[in-house]
């Protein structure tokens, strides 16, 4: 299983730069900073004012990548199978913490099937549409289930792969709002004492990224408010946000320095005609920038709502189709 973070941390960095020339920024890579040993990534002036930018990943940790690494060294084990008479389809219960004996599993797999008569499962496969034997298997903390799907006599054959469908990876519960909440909680100090205001940048590559997970990171998680009377009990539910959002909590200054965040939902170099990132601007009246971003905004109106400024075209302003890189024909 490849890793793209490092390859997704470099597109969005030159997506960055390109975007800020574009809108008539003058960019300066990883700019010096008096007394500080690290560097923001981008520098970005015009004849308003000057800001420094940073680009971070949301996305897998180092963790969840050797998992997906361990899971396909079980999906290359099983695909080597002996398997000439059925196809087999994988489901993963629980993945190991090591990696999975490949030898051992394949030699417990064959066992099995050589249990298992094709031509006389073919007639009850067919009649139960496509009903087929399986079993649970568990090896050195692997926990599968395998399906075995008999071929058609003219099909089958030593010379294919085992898998032919393999099912969903173990559950895992991912807290993307918690994710990018982490992101923005700067060090006091990280860089010292700046001359510009510092924007946090965030490319959240997590497949089912929402802006409610970026609401959630900014304003705080969602609650329910209850209101308790010691003898009736709850007289009244309303729904609020607790106190732990990047610029609600009430003990850390850090994010409310800066003066908003870009963040970018699944922005890939296949998609920069379709997806951009948006501006969230920081609701503080103390804070904001010298000069406007050219992406679209988000922001806190004065009725206390989130107000959607949606007034920016990617493919226009990259001069390319919403659905490129298409072939033309």
């Amino acid at each position: 299983m490849p890793d793209d973070r490092k390859t997704l941390a470099a597109f969005w960095e030159l997506y960055l730069h390109e975007s800020f020339r574009l809108a008539g920024f003058r960019v300066e890579c990883h700019p010096r900073l008096p007394g500080a040993s690290t560097r923001p990534d981008f520098k970005i002036s015009n004849e308003d004012g000057c800001a420094y930018v940073e680009a971070r990943l949301v996305g897998k940790s180092d963790a969840e990548v050797k998992v997906e690494r361990r899971e396909a060294q079980l999906r290359d084990a099983l695909d080597k199978t002996k398997s000439p008479d059925f196809i087999l389809n994988l489901t993963l219960a629980a993945a190991g913490a090591t990696s999975p004996p490949g030898k051992r599993i394949r030699a417990t797999v064959e066992g099995w099937l050589d249990s298992l008569d094709a031509d006389a499962l073919m007639d009850d496969y067919v009649r139960d549409f496509g009903t087929a034997p399986s079993r649970t298997f568990e090896v050195d903390g692997w926990t599968f289930d395998i399906e075995a799907h008999p071929c058609r006599p003219e099909r089958r054959g030593s010379d294919r792969r085992a898998l032919g469908v393999y099912g969903p990876s173990a559950v895992s519960l991912v807290e993307t709002g918690a994710e990018i909440r982490e992101r923005l909680h700067y060090k006091a100090g990280r860089y010292g004492v700046l001359d510009a205001p510092l924007i946090p940048a965030l490319l959240v590559s997590r497949t089912f990224a929402n802006e409610e997970h970026v609401v959630d990171a900014l304003f705080g998680s969602e609650c329910v408010r209850l209101q308790v009377h010691p003898r009736e009990g709850i007289v009244s539910a309303e729904p609020d946000r607790q106190r732990d959002g990047v610029w609600t909590t009430p003990l850390d200054r850090s994010g409310k320095l800066v003066p908003g965040v870009i963040v970018a939902l699944k922005l890939g170099p296949w998609n920069i005609g379709a997806r951009a990132p948006v501006f969230w601007r920081n609701p503080l009246p103390d804070v904001g920038l010298p000069f406007a971003l050219p992406w679209a905004q988000r922001r806190v109106a004065d009725d206390g709502t989130l107000s959607r400024e949606d007034d920016f075209s990617a493919g226009e302003f990259f001069g390319v189709s919403g659905a490129w890189p298409e072939c033309e024909a």
